[in-house]
């Protein structure tokens, strides 16, 4: 082609030398080096991430449970003030509970507890108590320990950052 071309006297232009493109830093002779170097800083970058998540999430959850530790069925039975308990509570659902009647029904489950001869296991968690008001049909008589239960068991927590780290993960992998 390049023959007919100058028999023609059709000009020529050279050709351009194509050049591979380059990671920052990548030198042809370590290009496996710094390859490997570079999925590894990835991976700690990933590990750090699904570390700072999980402590965070650990933290929220369990200052979540701290707030509402008097659901547990054991310090709900022990004959003791659960006003301190609920100060952490006052401050954010002041709107939607009457504290004052909490109590009260809190001293009412206490009754009907005993009365009923109900023991729970040493290792019952607040879903147990809920569904075994629910079975007693006692939803009526205690509507805000209920609720206290329901906004306790529905919190929700949200996943979607720790999952996408999971997901970068598995790119790189």
């Amino acid at each position: 082609m390049l023959k007919i071309c100058k028999e023609q006297g059709v000009p020529v232009e050279e050709r351009r030398v194509r050049r591979k493109k380059r990671m920052a830093g990548e030198n042809a002779g370590e290009a496996c080096l710094i390859i490997v170097e570079e999925v590894r800083r990835c991976m700690f970058e990933a590990l750090d991430r699904y570390k700072i998540e999980a402590e965070r999430r650990f933290n929220g959850i369990t200052q979540l449970n701290d707030m509402f530790a008097f659901l547990n069925p054991h310090e709900l039975l022990q004959n003791k003030n659960h006003e301190t308990c609920l100060n952490a509570l006052r401050s954010i659902y002041e709107d939607d509970i009457d504290f004052s009647e909490l109590i009260v029904e809190i001293d009412r489950f206490k009754r009907l507890v005993r009365r009923n001869g109900t023991t729970f296991e040493r290792n019952a968690t607040a879903i147990d108590v809920l569904q075994w008001l629910t079975n007693c049909r006692l939803l009526d008589s205690t509507p805000y320990l209920c609720l206290c239960f329901k906004l306790y068991l529905t919190i929700g927590v949200s996943t979607a950052s720790c999952e996408k780290s999971f997901s970068k993960l598995k790119l790189i992998k």
